[in-house]
């Protein structure tokens, strides 16, 4: 669901209920007013006062009804549109996959063997690409389940499709560690830092991975963030350099995954020298 629908939707329920609230009020107070223009007991009025607490009450039930009907519809349709990008994609997944294992086993000829390394991984890079898309179709309407999984192999996982651009040089300082988590959500988050990273920096400068004591550090030494920009780094749509290709959402998503996962995300960095962005894991840990 797009953040404009979501952002219509939280808006007419929140109009919807104003105009009730409104509503009953008036009523309220036209009858009170009423009664004493007319000189009507106490009595009465309670007596009328419950009656129309019991219509406010049938209303309410009504107006929330029509609410919950209208939200389950939606999410009823993106769970349908998801379950269809998932069948229409994972056939043709899994014939280029068997079939790619077929061949393999009667090639002899080293650069037949070279293509169908490179098929194999296309393969692969679509496949996550097909979950990050039916995870992001369904993340908002569905619960997420989490999972243990080692944060290191998630790491060289993820670097590796960065490493084969033959860009940047990877080096690694990592422990084996364990949380338990969204992992797909946690995959994006290092694909949008590792990005990051490679974007901002000379194709021939380091990037160093630290996994320590439950600390999972990025380091680059690109262009760095000035103070200023580091104010305003986790806003939506917002780019320290305009002049770099994306739509600056990428660290907002990050910001809001850690937020609510309980991961401390922190970033320092210095003009010209680099940034570094510490993730702390600790209340992750398994």
């Amino acid at each position: 669901m797009s953040r404009e629908v979501k952002s219509k939707d939280t808006k007419d329920i929140f109009l919807g209920i104003l105009f009730y609230l409104l509503f009953s009020l008036f009523t309220w107070s036209f009858l009170y007013i009423y009664q004493l223009e007319n000189d009507f007991s106490a009595k009465n009025f309670i007596t009328a006062s419950v009656l129309f607490f019991i219509f406010s009450i049938i209303c309410g039930y009504l107006l929330v009804t029509y609410l919950l009907n209208l939200q389950h519809k939606i999410r009823k349709q993106i769970i349908k549109v998801s379950d269809e990008v998932m069948h229409e994609l994972n056939i043709p997944l899994s014939t280029i996959t068997t079939n790619a294992s077929m061949i393999r086993k009667n090639l002899q000829d080293e650069k037949d063997i070279v293509r169908l390394n490179r098929i194999e991984k296309a393969t692969q890079k679509l496949k996550r690409l097909y979950e990050n898309l039916v995870y992001d179709i369904t993340k908002d309407v569905l619960p997420i389940q989490k999972e243990l999984f080692y944060v290191d192999d998630v790491m060289r996982e993820c670097s590796s499709y960065f490493m084969e651009q033959n860009r940047n040089v990877f080096v690694f300082d990592m422990d084996e560690t364990q949380i338990m988590s969204d992992k797909l959500g946690f995959e994006q988050v290092i694909d949008n830092l590792l990005s990051n990273a490679m974007k901002y920096s000379d194709k021939n400068s380091k990037i160093s991975i630290a996994l320590k004591d439950m600390k999972l550090e990025i380091e680059d030494e690109g262009i760095g963030i000035d103070e200023t920009q580091i104010l305003h780094i986790h806003e939506l749509y917002y780019q320290g350099n305009s002049e770099s290709e994306g739509k600056g959402i990428g660290l907002s998503l990050v910001k809001k995954f850690c937020d609510k996962n309980h991961i401390d995300f922190t970033i320092s960095s210095k003009k010209d020298i680099g940034t570094k962005v510490t993730l702390d894991l600790k209340e992750l840990k398994a």
